[in-house]
């Protein structure tokens, strides 16, 4: 019975595992399609391109009336679907009286996904002929067929000059039309490449300072060049002299190189032990392989290191006269302050002090005040031997006193 029992289990979780592979196996292979809903689809057949944001992505797969309305089902391929809420389609012009292109604005991409045999609301805004012809009254239908008529009384007898005409104008408007053609069916394209343009005008205007700025410096730049032209003709003009010395350096080199010879000599007892010592040096190269591999990527980064180094070097030479003018003008600055360091630092250093008891809490501080010997509250009421009293004018110290414009000193 128990075995009856766990032969039934078994067969009835296979039966389950193999209708969920079948399940999967079938949605898997069956294609992603939606079903769109117009008011009208004319001239829209089985088979016809199906676009999503302008670019062909299925065909269409049916088309029939449901309830008055007429159902358009369309297969779309996997780099465009699945589509998400929000999406919306339109029956485009291909041509006045031939087909149709089916175009499909896809919804926004965090909006949720739409399943496979989903409807989605279209629209069909276009005008068509039959429609116009149907929305003219009996008399402007009669004028216009009279005015057909005149028309053809006036190209008969000349119909060789009639097709000659349109023998030379048709390649003309063939043209024409293929461009029209190319403009209506890659309309969301060109819409997006506008909107793109747009985009890039309005971030180009966002940094137009930038640009100012940046247009200012290499202006600034070229005016440097120029004014540099006349230190580059100066160096040039100096070349025959160098190369002349390099010249007389050369004409040296043969007997520098008779003089190496005895040199040379000696070298080749060294040269006959190196056999030996490639031996000996062969286990120590193997063992640096892995330590080789291990620096390239070093040697890859310092490469991209080096190949900034002339754009900061070319800018450093650009910023170091500047700074180096800049710290000459602040030299006499710097000469007349610095015999006020020590005064200077001290005033800091008071204040620096006086503000460290400073209660955040309460807003209050507190100051000390050091008394010296001259205070009334102090026990001695006379210096002490070898004291004096007064105030140093600051910088007497390093021998230069402070004094005002007029000459007189610190009252």
């Amino acid at each position: 019975m128990i075995t009856r029992k766990a032969g039934a289990l078994a067969t009835a979780a296979v039966v389950v595992i193999g209708g969920a592979l079948w399940a999967a196996t079938a949605s898997a292979s069956s294609p992603y399609s939606v079903k769109l809903v117009f008011d009208a689809a004319p001239s829209v057949l089985k088979g016809e391109k199906v676009e999503v944001g302008g670019f062909v992505a299925g065909k269409v797969l049916s088309v029939k009336a449901v309830d008055g309305k007429a159902m358009v089902t369309v297969s779309l391929d996997s780099a465009h679907s699945p589509l998400r809420d929000g999406t919306t389609a339109s029956i485009e012009w291909k041509a006045l009286l031939g087909e149709r292109i089916v175009n499909i604005t896809p919804g926004a991409s965090s909006a949720a996904a739409l399943p496979s045999g989903a409807l989605v609301g279209g629209t069909n805004n276009r005008v068509e002929l039959d429609q116009v012809l149907a929305a003219l009254d009996a008399p402007t239908r009669a004028h216009l067929k009279g005015l057909v008529g005149q028309l053809d009384s006036v190209v008969a007898g000349n119909e060789g000059q009639t097709n000659d005409t349109i023998a030379t104008v048709g390649p003309t408007i063939q043209a024409l039309g293929q461009v029209l053609q190319g403009i209506g069916t890659d309309g969301p394209a060109l819409h997006d490449l506008v909107t793109r343009l747009a985009s890039m005008m309005s971030e180009l205007d966002s940094h137009r300072a930038a640009i100012g700025s940046t247009i200012s410096s290499l202006t600034a730049q070229q005016t440097s060049m120029a004014t540099r032209q006349a230190q580059i003709q100066a160096t040039l003009e100096r070349l025959p002299a160098t190369l002349a010395q390099a010249k007389a350096t050369l004409d040296k080199v043969p007997a520098t190189v008779k003089a190496t010879d005895p040199l040379l000599a000696q070298l080749a007892t060294a040269t006959a032990k190196l056999p030996s010592v490639s031996n000996q040096l062969s286990p120590l190269l193997s063992d640096l392989v892995p330590t080789l591999q291990q620096l390239r990527p070093t040697i890859a980064d310092l490469s991209v290191v080096l190949n900034g180094s002339p754009e900061l070097l070319r800018s450093a030479s650009l910023l170091l006269p500047q700074a180096s003018s800049t710290l000459t003008s602040l030299e006499p600055a710097l000469t007349f302050l610095r015999p006020y360091t020590p005064e200077l630092t001290g005033f800091l250093s008071n204040w620096g002090s006086a503000a460290a008891g400073y209660d955040n809490q309460t807003h209050t501080t507190r100051v000390k005040v050091q008394e010296g010997t001259t205070s009334p509250i102090g026990v001695l009421s006379s210096l002490p031997p070898g004291i004096t009293s007064g105030n140093r004018v600051p910088g007497e110290n390093a021998g230069q006193p402070w004094t005002d414009a007029e000459g007189d000193t610190i009252r």
